[in-house]
């Protein structure tokens, strides 16, 4: 199995991508967290954990076709 066809990937993928999501304004571009940094840090949180599951079940599934 490789990484991308993990049925974890796409859930870490989008939940990194929205912890580093920023808004456009008249005022500029800005960090959408900006006011509450607690949420990007569960969502950067949530989305470790789904990448060391992804490359977890990649490794065990290299090991046995070995």
């Amino acid at each position: 199995m490789t990484w991308f066809r993990s049925p974890l990937f796409s859930p870490a993928v989008l939940s990194l991508a929205i912890a580093a999501m920023f808004t456009f304004d008249a005022n500029g571009i800005a960090w959408f967290w900006a006011g509450q940094p607690q949420g990007a840090a569960i969502l950067l949180l949530f989305s470790a954990v789904l990448w060391i599951l992804v490359l977890r079940t990649v490794r065990k599934g290299r090991i046995a076709q070995e």
